[in-house]
Formats: C-alpha cells, structure tokens, sequence
C-alpha cells in the first residue's frame, strides 16, 4: 500500500484490510543511497507520507 496519509490512518487503514505491518515512510529511502533505499523500499509492506515525486524515487 501506497498512501500520502500519515503513519496512524495507514496503519489503520491496512489493520482493517489484513495487510502486515511493517511501515516506512518516504522519509525513511528518499534521501538514502540507492542501495539503502532499495533495501528500506523491497522490506516494507506499506508505505505512508508519499506524494507523487517521491514514487519515482521507489
């Protein structure tokens, strides 16, 4: 799951559709390495605070 919403309405949005839990936000691989993004972005299973640019970057 992709979502532009904070952590807490992504959390509770994927609660309720039976996704796992491990969240990071566009904070968390923007700004990092190309290997270290890629390793933030194939480890999460949801992600919240993303807008449009930062898909690009994932």
């Amino acid at each position: 799951m992709v979502t532009c919403d904070n952590n807490a309405i992504a959390k509770e949005i994927s609660s309720q559709v039976n996704l796992k839990s491990n969240i990071a936000n566009a904070s968390d691989f923007v700004n990092e390495s190309d290997s270290k993004a890629k390793q933030v972005v194939e480890n999460a299973d949801r992600f919240a605070q993303v807008f449009p640019e930062h898909k690009y970057r994932m």
